[in-house]
């Protein structure tokens, strides 16, 4: 049984923000401008993004192969989807940046008439919107560089593991305590191996075994999956990427541009869907918590979730509004109205 490899993890960590904004000032500087519409990402980022993504996979499983099972191992698709959506998420922001520069562009003059149509008519440029999404999903990498540096406890590795995307060894080492730093007792680590190629492979599975109690290092894990990985990362860039593709299509109708953003936006939505499937048994526990009083759980429980569904369903009907209204646009009023010379 090896160490768990906070040092690789460093490592990966370090390219993973490189490559965030590598592919993001890449497609900021080198998308074509597609007339009134979107810009459109370059379409080889696209193929590098998909590549980087399957190599973060695969890498995964050289982690993990000498402690899980071949069912185990069939979640790491979930570690390629979640940093291809990633790495979509910095094309889709820098395609919005490059078209603040398209001369033909007209998309920030029809989304400042589509905010003055909302509850909240906020001049806020489109381009800054964008960027500010996609930098919210940088504090989860800022949390992941605290979390590196005092990473002497299990939950700690766990959280900075998953954090990265790597689902399958933060879940190894929440459940069963393999790959760890730690002294342990060859004969412990033995035992845990085994148990864990006897494991539950899915999320329902293993709610239902964990279902008398959470500990505390899952709860600690799924909550920073809510706050980072669900809102900050998935809820934010579904709605500004389905408002990008409502955009473009009220200016300039279907292109690859904003199928390529839709795309995104669609993957963001269904880790927000997964995501938020996690992390049911880990509120459940904090809500049947004795200790915690019930005006805390109303604060940090109940509102950021209610308020996680609200959004979601209002991201649904902003999908169903691409198709549905007029100018393909939604807001809380009802469907907007782009109306350009």
């Amino acid at each position: 049984m090896g160490d768990f490899p906070m040092w690789f993890l460093h490592y990966w960590l370090v390219a993973v923000i490189l490559l965030q904004w590598a592919f993001f000032v890449a497609t900021a500087f080198m998308a074509d401008c597609r007339g009134a519409g979107l810009a459109e990402s370059p379409s080889l980022l696209l193929y590098l993004a998909s590549a980087t993504a399957l190599t973060a996979a695969l890498t995964e499983s050289q982690l993990v192969k000498s402690c899980c099972s071949i069912k185990r191992l069939a979640t790491l698709a979930f570690t390629a989807f979640n940093f291809f959506d990633s790495f979509t998420d910095s094309l889709s922001a820098g395609s919005v940046v490059a078209s603040h520069f398209c001369e033909e562009s007209k998309m920030d003059e029809a989304w400042l008439q589509v905010v003055e149509q909302s509850l909240l008519p906020v001049s806020i440029p489109l381009w800054v919107v964008a960027c500010g999404a996609w930098a919210a999903g940088g504090l989860q990498i800022a949390l992941v560089i605290y979390m590196a540096g005092i990473s002497d406890r299990r939950e700690q590795k766990a959280t900075v593991a998953d954090l990265l995307g790597f689902e399958t060894l933060a879940t190894a080492v929440i459940d069963k305590g393999v790959l760890l730093d730690d002294p342990t007792d060859d004969g412990d680590a033995v035992a845990g191996e085994a148990e864990l190629l006897d494991e539950p492979t899915n999320d329902a599975d293993r709610a239902v075994g964990e279902s008398k109690e959470l500990s505390d290092d899952q709860k600690s894990s799924m909550m920073f999956k809510f706050a980072l990985r669900l809102v900050a990362e998935n809820l934010l860039q579904m709605h500004v990427q389905l408002t990008t593709v409502g955009l473009s299509l009220a200016l300039a109708g279907w292109s690859s541009a904003t199928l390529k953003v839709l795309l995104s936006a669609a993957m963001s939505a269904t880790f927000l869907t997964v995501k938020f499937v996690q992390t049911v048994p880990a509120v459940r526990g904090m809500w049947a918590e004795p200790g915690y009083p019930v005006e805390a759980k109303c604060i940090f429980i109940a509102f950021p979730v209610s308020l996680t569904v609200v959004l979601g369903v209002y991201g649904i009907g902003k999908f169903m509004a691409l198709f549905v209204c007029p100018d393909s646009l939604l807001n809380m009023s009802g469907c907007a109205e782009v109306n350009m010379p």
